[in-house]
């Protein structure tokens, strides 16, 4: 997945990227189980959304870092401009209280776009800061993912919703 920065521009020379594994179960054999709170956690929801992701059309969607912050997926549109971001948390904290996602939302409010925020339990839709969020389990959005693919409409912002795909 390429870098874009705090504007949304695709960087010319490319010095970081980030990469995932493919399948979460492959940390399991390669290093040692996770179980639900520890430290590596987040990590393994990542990949699991990002395995979800790789069935789909992936040539647009990036992350965006700068100096004071990253948004983990930022989906671009046909014109280069931000169309809905991803942040994946695996707990239900940000969803409490959002100070954690101040990057996020400082973001998607000089965007103009709206944010979906994976949980561990919550499923809410809440607006901060004229800022639409959406707060889903990873586990449904995960599902949500996997739906939309096979149905062959790939991954389009209704995603953003958490409503649930349509028959």
């Amino acid at each position: 997945m390429t870098r874009v920065d705090r504007n949304a521009k695709r960087f010319k020379r490319q010095s970081q990227i980030n990469v995932f594994l493919t399948n979460p179960s492959m940390r399991a054999a390669l290093f040692d189980p996770v179980a639900v709170g520890h430290p590596k956690y987040g990590h393994l929801v990542e990949t699991a959304l990002f395995a979800q992701w790789f069935h789909g059309r992936m040539d647009h969607f990036h992350y965006a870092r700068w100096k004071d912050g990253e948004v983990d997926v930022v989906k671009l549109d046909a014109r280069g401009a931000p169309e809905f971001v991803v942040e994946i948390k695996s707990g239900d904290r940000e969803a409490k209280s959002s100070g954690n996602l101040k990057p996020l939302l400082s973001f998607c409010r000089d965007k103009g776009c709206q944010a979906l925020v994976t949980t561990h339990s919550v499923w809410k839709t809440t607006e901060e800061g004229g800022v639409k969020m959406t707060f889903i389990p990873v586990s449904v959005y995960a599902y949500f993912i996997g739906t939309m693919i096979l149905k062959g409409k790939g991954l389009e912002t209704s995603m953003i919703s958490g409503e649930p795909p349509s028959n």
